[in-house]
């Protein structure tokens, strides 16, 4: 951890005194992910809502829907550094530094850490806001162009992820 942060905070000042002032905040990004799995790990046991509740759902009823999610958006590869140093993933250079979007879940019993595809986190984050499901695809959307609403609710679903669906109230709110 110490390595990836020397790597992308190189010291910008010949006294070291204060080198690695950000090294805190850089170190909460992986406690966060850790939290986030403890919590995961002992969360209430839900069962997947499958592809057939989705598929019943009418035009009018899926585009207000309220799914929940909950996910980590943080500045840095948090997932790759996450992974490196708990043994996920072999200790190696990150060539990709950039920001990583992390889900922890842990569908069918077992704790997962995974990396969300772009705009995925800002559709999350939208639909845990209360927002229903079209208003939260239009955040995703602004967020990133690529957005592909389909691929994304299949592959919550797919993952096991989606565990209940909230309708709207008569009023749409």
């Amino acid at each position: 951890m110490a390595r990836a942060f020397v790597l992308a905070h190189p010291p910008r000042s010949p006294l070291l005194a204060c080198y690695g002032d950000e090294f805190p905040d850089f170190i909460a990004d992986v406690v966060r992910i850790e939290a986030a799995r403890t919590r995961a790990y002992h969360a209430v046991d839900a069962a997947p809502v499958g592809a057939d509740a989705f598929a019943a759902l009418t035009v009018e009823a899926a585009s207000t829907m309220r799914p929940v999610g909950r996910d980590h958006s943080l500045p840095h590869p948090i997932v790759t550094i996450w992974a490196m140093n708990s043994g996920e993933r072999g200790l190696a250079p990150i060539e990709d530094w950039r920001r990583e979007d992390a889900l922890v879940a842990r569908p069918l019993l077992e704790v997962e850490v995974r990396v969300l595809p772009p705009g995925v986190s800002e559709f999350l984050l939208a639909l845990a806001a209360g927002r229903p499901l079209g208003e939260a695809a239009l955040h995703a959307l602004a967020a990133c162009p690529q957005f592909n609403l389909t691929n994304n609710v299949a592959g919550l679903i797919g993952c096991g992820l989606a565990c209940r669906i909230i309708p709207a109230a008569p009023n749409g709110r």
